[in-house]
């Protein structure tokens, strides 16, 4: 996920003058700043997609008798729909896990975790 395209500096008169290329090139502070700040984002959308398959769950209630039924109409819904969704939230979760013991792994050593 390339999401550094652009740089914002403000206050500065010379900045047409200025080889940010060499900078960036020559400064490991920098590139691991973008790396993990790039790993950071892809976990948080990571996260977001988790979110939304969690909250697919919320028209939904389980009775004791295994029957689930939508909130607002009280009708049985089809068990394929929940199943769909159940399986949808399992693996976003693995995946969300995955992105952060990998975060983890890259950013601060294997030995963290």
């Amino acid at each position: 996920m390339d999401t550094y395209k652009k740089y914002l500096l403000s206050s500065l008169s010379n900045i047409e003058e200025i080889d940010f290329s060499k900078i960036i090139s020559n400064n490991d502070i920098v590139k691991k700043y973008i790396s993990m700040d790039s790993d950071l984002q892809e976990v948080e959308q990571v996260y977001q997609i988790f979110m939304f398959n969690v909250n697919a769950f919320s028209p939904y209630v389980l009775k004791p008798d295994d029957y689930v039924f939508e909130k607002d109409t009280k009708e049985i819904v089809d068990r394929y729909i929940v199943n769909a969704l159940f399986i949808n939230l399992i693996s976003s979760g693995r995946i969300l896990l995955d992105r952060i013991e990998l975060f983890i792994k890259s950013e601060l050593g294997e030995d963290s975790l």
